[in-house]
């Protein structure tokens, strides 16, 4: 474990030293505009997703997401709730975390059909927290 996210934080640096965060932080930005704070949830769901970790996720993609709340002036707290609240949604459909929990419960093979039978609940909880998150960063974290 502490090798993993040792690498995770390795990359994070190489990330920021190189400009990285700052270059996806403007493009988003210039995308996204001021409804931002429906997309950082997802930021965070896409990061666990891949990667199986939420501490992974944070480390990179905090600094992304930090980059983005300076541009908007918008609270770097509610912007980093907001990708925590994603990275649980992530953890839903972690393939790393289905193929976990379908070896325990001696489901071997049948993957994919749990992640399918999990998307509904993703949308749901992922719908939910993009809201949630819009209004926490854009109305009551001014």
């Amino acid at each position: 474990m502490a090798v993993a996210v040792s690498s995770f934080a390795a990359m994070a640096n190489v990330m920021r030293d190189f400009g990285m965060n700052t270059a996806m932080a403007q493009g988003v930005a210039d995308i996204a505009g001021r409804s931002f704070p429906l997309v950082s949830p997802l930021v965070g769901m896409l990061g666990t997703s891949i990667t199986g970790s939420t501490a992974a996720s944070n480390i990179f993609f905090g600094g992304f997401q930090m980059g983005v709340a300076q541009r908007f002036g918008l609270s770097g707290t509610a912007v980093g709730a907001a990708q925590v609240v994603g990275c649980t949604a992530g953890e839903m459909i972690c393939p790393f975390n289905a193929l976990t929990i379908s070896s325990g419960l001696g489901l071997k093979g049948e993957e994919g059909r749990l992640m399918r039978r999990m998307l509904p609940s993703v949308a749901l909880y992922a719908v939910l927290a993009m809201v949630g998150s819009f209004l926490d960063i854009s109305y009551l974290s001014r």
